[in-house]
């Protein structure tokens, strides 16, 4: 526990321009949020993490949010059994605040004229390739930060290396697993839903190599 707890400690202190990478960080889980409330709005699907998490809001009394750091405190605790060095001060950024930066949009943009303007099929198309290239950069800004990751992104990478399996095939089972508890649960999957689960992640990590030459 205390060399698990000094792992972490010493990943964050010895990292350069920390509060360049905090804010790095902490604004791309924001962004993220914005992304896919606007994604969400669209009802073209959203990623699997969040497609799961919409999916238990409507059967239990906890919201997005709040499904969101359930569902991490437990992932949190395997990966930190596991892998500690992979949690850092931006693996709660995401715990806590991207299902909460989600609701907190939700609320904006009922007081917008957007649900009036995606009748439009042109209009919502547009923004369908807008807010999908708007949460790439966002996770790419999380990623670049170098700060901990997500607990739902960092269990497959821990599980492939302990079921010898490439980690492509188990981040695909993992993401395929999350849809399908969502779509069980009445959560809307559709094309976000899957180039969220396809493409996101080698988009963001090109966009993060660009980003890390420039901190």
């Amino acid at each position: 526990m205390k060399n698990r707890c000094k792992t972490i400690v010493c990943g964050l202190t010895q990292k350069s321009h920390i509060w360049r990478r905090i804010a790095l960080s902490a604004g791309g889980v924001l962004l993220m949020g914005l992304g896919m409330a606007v994604l969400e709005v669209l009802n073209f699907g959203t990623d699997p993490y969040t497609c799961m998490n919409i999916g238990l809001s409507m059967h239990t009394p906890f919201s997005l949010g709040m499904c969101g750091v359930l569902i991490s405190l437990f992932l949190f605790a395997f990966v930190f059994v596991f892998d500690a060095g992979k949690i850092g001060i931006g693996t709660l950024f995401n715990m806590v605040g991207f299902g909460y930066a989600i609701e907190f949009f939700r609320a904006i943009l009922r007081h917008t004229s957007l649900q009036t303007a995606i009748r439009i099929p042109a209009v919502r198309i547009l923004l369908l390739v807008l807010m999908l290239a708007e949460f790439i950069f966002a996770v790419s800004l999380y990623l670049a930060a170098d700060l901990g990751g997500a607990p739902y992104d960092a269990a497959p990478e821990i599980l492939c290396k302990m079921m010898g399996k490439p980690f492509v095939s188990v981040r695909m089972l993992w993401d395929a697993a999350a849809v399908c508890i969502g779509f069980l649960l009445g959560s809307t999957v559709g094309i976000t839903t899957v180039v969220c689960a396809l493409g996101v992640g080698p988009t963001a990590a090109v966009v993060k190599r660009w980003l890390e030459n420039r901190l």
